[in-house]
């Protein structure tokens, strides 16, 4: 399993996207994208790149899996569970949790105009 610690960013159950390897990990870690098929988006409390603790990180995560990797550094990741955080052993790269039950406060076309709604509004901050 790879973590990857996130900050300023949510990562949605069903979510998929390529993500650089400059953006994700160090070089040493990405080797381990090659083989790994799962991974756990950590919510940081504070931007930090080193020495994560159990203090630094909220007791919900996300987890997902590898799709592909491609020759030019980048990997096709897809989330799927939203699970609460009880341990994560640093070195080993493995989280220790229970599944999450999904939320149904919303229909799927609701929220799919939400998300397109929020969208456009970053795209136009990009502007």
């Amino acid at each position: 399993m790879i973590l990857i610690p996130t900050y300023n960013t949510v990562v949605f159950t069903g979510f998929k996207n390529i993500f650089q390897k400059k953006i994700i990990c160090r070089k040493r870690e990405w080797i381990r994208y090659l083989s790994a098929k799962k991974v756990t988006f950590l919510y940081l409390k504070e931007s930090k790149d080193r020495d994560i603790t159990m203090e630094d990180v909220y007791p919900i995560a996300v987890a997902g899996q590898v799709l592909s990797v491609d020759d030019e550094g980048g990997a096709n990741l897809e989330a799927f569970n939203r699970i609460n955080v009880e341990y994560i052993d640093f070195e080993t790269q493995n989280v220790v949790g229970v599944q999450r039950p999904e939320i149904d406060d919303l229909d799927p076309q609701s929220a799919n105009t939400m998300l397109i709604d929020l969208r456009d509004e970053l795209f136009k901050l990009c502007d």
